[in-house]
């Protein structure tokens, strides 16, 4: 997701030999930060800031959020607020905020039982042991949580007067729930089911931005009819965050 390679020319080698898009933006003189709410940025957060999600949290609220061991993604949200990313005239920030989001196998460990909306759920780490109702139950449920809290993010980063701000958002991959018997993700891409490699995205843009940048709102509904992958990844955050490199591809 985070590397000029991308899937077409996939080469693990050459990745992990390049700068991952964070570094390069931090190069370029944006102010670049990663918030860690997950298991690892895997080379992703090389060379940029690195903060864990549960840093800016009071007792109290590590209490309620982290009580599984691994924060809910609402401890992501201090982080897009003015006083923990003040917006500075004429700079350019970006925060990566690693969600847990629907990551498997512990569903129901990823949203508060007040988000418990469809029961009864599976809690068995062994999804194949899951009763297959309970089990989409659980990942429902998760996925109900995860729009909670990018409908937050978003309303955070539209009441800030200070900035023009952006969001996007998706996921590194889909997850199985036993269909034809795959569970989880990581399957081989040549075997790999729908459910693993087609994931969800968001884009959203305040006025103030579409207005700054010039957006054209009927062309980009339009491009966001045609398919879209990873690949497209590296240039679209250039592009947002109004970096120019020779590795910017503006078909993307």
């Amino acid at each position: 997701m985070y590397s000029r390679i991308g899937r077409r020319n996939y080469s693990r080698d050459r990745i992990l030999a390049e700068e991952p898009v964070g570094a390069l933006l931090a190069r370029a003189g944006v102010r670049v930060r990663w918030v860690e709410n997950q298991g690892g940025c895997k080379g992703a957060c090389t060379g940029i800031e690195t903060v864990n999600a549960s840093d800016r949290l009071t007792p109290q609220e590590r209490g309620s959020l982290c009580a599984s061991g691994l924060c809910l993604d609402e401890a992501l949200l201090p982080f897009v607020k003015p006083e923990e990313a003040p917006a500075r005239p004429g700079t350019v920030s970006v925060i990566f905020l690693h969600m847990s989001g629907s990551h498997g196998p512990a569903y129901a460990k990823r949203y508060p039982s007040s988000f418990e909306h469809w029961g009864p759920v599976c809690r068995n780490a062994n999804l194949s042991n899951c009763d297959p109702k309970e089990l989409r139950n659980a990942y429902d449920n998760s996925i109900l949580y995860t729009d909670h809290v990018l409908s937050t993010l978003i309303a955070e980063l539209k009441a800030r007067k200070d900035a023009d701000t952006v969001l996007l958002y998706a996921s590194d991959h889909g997850e199985s729930l036993g269909e034809n018997g795959f569970f989880l993700h990581g399957a081989p891409w040549s075997i790999a089911p729908k459910d693993q490699t087609r994931i969800p995205m968001v884009l959203w843009m305040s006025e103030g931005f579409k207005a700054r940048q010039g957006v054209d709102e009927a062309c980009l509904r339009e491009r966001g009819k045609r398919p879209a992958s990873h690949d497209n990844f590296w240039s679209t955050i250039l592009g947002l965050a109004g970096v120019k490199s020779s590795a910017y591809e503006k078909a993307d």
